[in-house]
């Protein structure tokens, strides 16, 4: 297919910039160093950068020579916030600009915002410290996070005062370990926000170059500790959303005080919160869309979310216009130890669940495996639509149920 002369830049290779051309546009991907994209003739331009030096991506893009020829910027990763704002400067192009990337990839900094904005709507929160052994002043029990890093690495519970020495040496000792394996600076500042019990959601919507928003349908969240797993990660993502409609616009009410303060403008956004008794607190957002969401939508209502952020990112205008109404999910299923994966039994006559749309293994047998805290992936993942939400919610309890990950552990 000939080359469009429209160009989407996209901040990392994904599923939209694959597929770019068949919606009349060329597509041009960031690839650091040490990446090496899967099928790269399926990108047309490639642009080397070094992750962290912001000053030579700026300067990469004022000279490349297609720059004239950029009508949107896309950015699909958590760690690339700022690269896409930076991006944003360079190209002369509307979204997410530097100071809110930063306050956004900054948890404290955003928890900060919020409490001028809208207090009710934080948890207790107080920066921290690694180094000090004086335990944080807020009611306990405490998640505490790292200030700027990705997914859910690096989360440790704090159930008490007398826990604190514990798990603070500990994730130094995991903290050192996390800057080797990703390379980067992570340090000893974290944040500490007491844990709130209560029915965990999200909320994928776009805010557009005037201010208006367009709200998706919430999700609904399952941590992997209602499964039993000591981590963080999310276990299942189901839409529809079984909270009521006072709970629903009091979570969109949530996150448009953080959109409002910070002036967002021209930008998806994907935030996460947590319903206690009909309150919403809001955990944290980001500018992007997040993890399977357009794929949910697709399945459930005949919607991208991939094309409406790409709308969005070329200035077209944003509308929801569902085709159908059904139930999606996704799971992601963990090992219960680290080790090396050994195998994974149970996968024999999966295609007898009525809801199941595809299962992917993404580690292969022999390789190291572990909890989402310490960076690991998920083992695999299943895709789920069905008429029934029902019938959505049983067939997940089937797959957690058949499935297992047989661990050799590490010696």
């Amino acid at each position: 297919m000939k080359k469009s002369a429209s160009i989407v830049l996209f901040t990392g290779v994904q599923r939209l910039a694959r597929r770019i051309r068949s919606l009349g546009y060329s597509s041009a991907c960031l690839v650091a160093p040490d990446e090496d994209p899967p099928a790269p003739h399926e990108i047309d331009h490639w642009i080397p950068f070094r992750p962290g030096d912001l000053v030579d991506l700026h300067e990469t893009a004022l000279r490349w020579k297609l720059r004239p020829h950029v009508v949107g910027i896309i950015n699909r990763r958590e760690r690339r916030t700022v690269e896409h704002a930076i991006l944003n400067r360079a190209l002369g192009k509307p979204g997410i600009d530097l100071r809110q990337a930063r306050i956004l990839r900054d948890k404290l900094r955003m928890r900060r915002v919020l409490q001028e904005a809208a207090p009710q709507m934080n948890p207790p929160f107080q920066a921290v410290d690694l180094r000090r052994r004086e335990p944080p002043h807020i009611p306990y029990p405490l998640l505490i996070k790292p200030r700027s890093f990705f997914k859910s690495q690096l989360i440790e519970r704090c159930e008490g005062p007398e826990d604190w020495d514990r798990i603070r040496t500990r994730l130094l000792r995991r903290v050192t370990a996390a800057e080797r394996r990703h390379g980067v600076q992570i340090g000893s500042h974290f944040l500490a926000e007491t844990y709130l019990e209560g029915h965990e959601v999200s909320i994928d919507l776009f805010v557009d170059p005037q201010g208006r928003i367009l709200w998706t349908p919430m999700v609904d969240l399952v941590p992997a500790r209602l499964w039993g797993i000591h981590d963080f990660h999310v276990a299942v993502r189901h839409l529809p959303s079984f909270r009521n409609e006072a709970e629903k616009k009091a979570a969109q009410g949530a996150v448009m005080a953080l959109v409002r303060a910070l002036g967002i403008q021209a930008s998806p956004l994907h935030a996460d919160l947590v319903l206690v008794q009909g309150r919403p607190f809001l955990l944290e957002m980001a500018p992007r869309l997040g993890g399977y969401r357009s794929e949910m939508m697709e399945l459930a209502h005949g919607c991208s979310l991939d094309e409406l952020n790409l709308s969005l990112a070329v200035g077209k205008e944003l509308a929801w216009r569902p085709k159908r109404n059904r139930a999606a999910a996704v799971v992601e299923l963990f090992p219960s130890r680290p080790g090396q994966l050994s195998a994974i039994s149970g996968t024999e006559g999966l295609d007898r669940i009525p809801s199941l749309h595809r299962i992917r293994q993404r580690v292969e047998v022999g390789q190291h495996v572990g909890f989402a805290r310490e960076g690991f992936r998920c083992v695999l993942f299943a895709v789920l639509a069905h008429d029934d939400p029902n019938q959505v919610r049983r067939d997940v309890e089937v797959l957690r149920n058949s499935i297992h990950i047989q661990v050799t552990p590490e010696e």
